[in-house]
């Protein structure tokens, strides 16, 4: 026999049937559920806010009051113009900017190829695992020495748990999953890992540097 609790929704004492019930009954329960997920939600939307607009002044972005105008069009690759409805803060519409990325119009017989024929073909070393000494432990260093902070745009790991529902992500500076060195390593959110992905040369110069100033700071 459990000692008699008081459930924290209704008020009410009753008997638990194991040592970890919490709540009288199953009402009560996702009632609190209810009310964590409204919460979770209000919180989640306040960040988001925050964030995006932090990413707007990073990126220097502009917020169109309306996004779509009667006047903005996509205006194709190759000055060859598709004519489709775009909102505000595009240029060109996505099938146009799929073109654009692989520069093959659909008429070549490389259009639309994926895999190690596809112009886009890097190493295909995307999915090989990890070294065995990147762990969980190695990572958190890594987050605790860039003081819990992507290096790229800022956000904070509270709000990328809250906006990405993940804790921020750490990125292999020269793309070489075999190289596990602190210099290596850097602290970024998923956006901005995900778009480091792409101008590889780039980011890794941009990294490269970054990675100076925090060492020696």
């Amino acid at each position: 026999m459990y000692n008699p609790k008081i459930c924290p929704i209704c008020k009410i004492e009753f008997i638990p049937n194991s040592g970890i019930q919490k709540y009288c009954s199953n009402n009560c329960k996702k009632t609190n559920g209810k009310k964590y997920i409204k919460e979770y939600n209000s919180k989640r939307k306040k960040y988001m806010k925050e964030y995006l607009k932090k990413y707007r002044e990073i990126h220097k972005i502009e917020i169109n009051k309306s996004r779509y105008s009667k006047n903005n069009h996509c205006i194709g690759i190759e000055s060859n113009s598709c004519n489709k409805l775009i909102s505000n803060d595009a240029i060109i519409c996505r099938s146009c900017s799929c073109k654009q990325r692989y520069k093959l119009p659909e008429n070549n017989p490389m259009y639309g190829i994926k895999g190690k024929d596809s112009p886009g073909y890097i190493h295909g070393r995307g999915y090989e695992p990890y070294n065995v000494k990147f762990t969980e432990e190695l990572k958190d260093q890594i987050r605790k020495r860039d003081n819990y902070e992507c290096q790229n745009c800022g956000m904070t790991e509270e709000e990328h748990l809250i906006v990405i529902g993940q804790v921020l992500h750490i990125h292999h500076i020269d793309y070489n999953k075999e190289n596990c060195e602190e210099n290596n390593l850097i602290t970024t959110c998923k956006s901005c890992n995900l778009r480091a992905n792409a101008n590889r040369d780039y980011w890794k110069s941009f990294y490269n540097n970054k990675i100076k100033e925090v060492i020696s700071a």
